[in-house]
């Protein structure tokens, strides 16, 4: 793809992505302020990107949304566990108008200058969204990231939790965003039909003025030795979800491409040796994948399925099997070569769009690790069976795992 990035002279970077002839453009904003640097105030990261949206010297609440829905544009904004992003998408000739908002929200926000009042509204309103994640499966996820990390802060959640919420003091919101929304810290990417050089002098234009600050990263963090770690949610529903998985490597070790296809040989549709082995031929299961999360210093492999009460045991002894089968035996090459070309298929797709080509570059950018598509699946197309042997090895520990169910006690 045909990419460029540039650092302003604040250390704001701009990362293009030039797509011809498409009808959009998709601009992102990565700020590294995700749930990983809330130190004591789990939600921290969070609380600050709602306020962001409660308006900006230029713009009221409704004026935010109102300028880019008016114009057929989408406009949204999500933190997770290592950044905040702030997106939208447009028509071409709207462009300046994203930009406008998106500098809006980054520079101008009244955040400073909310009433108390406005403070504990916006309290009230992240509550009911920690009380709705409550009643989803999302809450088996936070405990199992919870349970696998025991000191690495991207085991926390981003909502946090109600007794976080109440704790958070409006100061504590004030200087995250000090220090936080710097330019530094921040990366926009854009993805669309324009050069590069226009855009950078049009990001220039609206955020030059940005202070610089300091790149914040994450502070090296020293994990305790792996451990077997089993917790149980009590809750009164007809199946039980399981997740068990490892801790892995982060997105700059070269292993991780072997681990890619691990998780896609394990759990990556109805082919896939989990499918197959426990919904199958065992029947114990209604549905299982895998996952595996990269993080800029740290990853894991899980397997994630549901299945009755009386079948946890059953399901979690066969997943230890087919872990222990690829750190036995060679995978064959026809599997392998299927697993190469699902993923190369699975990242394809999501290149369809300029707003994940965004997505991909932006995140990279933010990390200092740009790799394009096409360099991705070369070196996933270069892994052998033995890279995939020497990694589960070193990564499926059969004996020290995390496992986390949801649903009534097991008999």
């Amino acid at each position: 793809m045909d990419y460029r990035l540039t650092t302003l002279e604040n250390g704001l970077r701009v990362v293009t992505i030039r797509r011809p002839s498409r009808l959009t453009t998709a601009v992102r904003v990565y700020v590294r302020a995700g749930s990983r640097y809330d130190d004591k105030h789990p939600g921290k990261a969070h609380f600050v990107e709602h306020m962001l949206f409660s308006g900006t010297s230029n713009r009221s609440s409704h004026q935010i949304y109102s300028d880019i829905e008016s114009i057929g544009g989408m406009l949204q904004a999500n933190t997770t566990k290592e950044y905040t992003v702030l997106s939208a998408v447009v028509m071409d000739r709207y462009l300046g108008t994203a930009l406008d908002v998106l500098a809006d929200l980054l520079s101008r926000p009244m955040l400073p200058q909310i009433s108390f009042t406005e403070f504990l509204k916006e309290k009230l309103v992240i509550l009911e969204e920690i009380k709705q994640a409550q009643d989803t499966k999302s809450i088996l996820w936070d405990k199992f990231s919870e349970t696998l990390w025991r000191v690495n802060p991207i085991r926390h959640t981003p909502l946090g939790n109600m007794i976080s919420l109440r704790d958070l003091e409006y100061q504590d919101v004030i200087e995250f965003h000090r220090e936080r929304y710097t330019a530094r810290n921040i990366v926009i990417s854009i993805c669309g039909d324009a050069p590069h050089e226009h855009l950078v002098e049009q990001v220039s234009q609206r955020l030059s003025h940005l202070p610089s600050g300091d790149e914040m990263r994450p502070l090296p963090v020293i994990e305790p030795p792996p451990s077997k770690q089993v917790v149980h949610m009590e809750r009164n529903i007809q199946q039980t979800y399981l997740i068990m998985g490892v801790q892995t490597t982060d997105m700059k070790d070269e292993s991780r491409y072997a681990v890619k296809l691990m998780d896609r040989l394990l759990g990556s549709g109805g082919s896939s040796r989990l499918f197959q082995r426990l919904r199958e031929d065992e029947k114990c299961v209604y549905s299982v994948l895998s996952l595996s999360p990269e993080y800029e210093d740290t990853g894991c492999l899980s397997v994630h399925t549901d299945c009755s009460p009386d079948s946890v045991s059953k399901a979690q002894a066969l997943i230890l099997e087919e872990w222990e089968k690829l750190k036995s035996e060679l995978v064959s090459d026809k599997e392998l070569e299927a697993a190469k070309r699902i993923y190369e298929g699975t990242l394809t797709k999501e290149c369809e769009t300029n707003f994940h080509v965004a997505a991909i570059f932006g995140i990279e950018a933010l990390l200092h690790k740009i790799e394009p598509p096409e360099e991705s699946i070369r070196k996933i197309k270069a892994i052998t069976k033995q890279d995939i042997l020497d990694a589960a090895n070193r990564y499926l520990n059969t004996s020290e795992y995390t496992i986390v169910t949801l649903g009534e006690t097991q008999q």
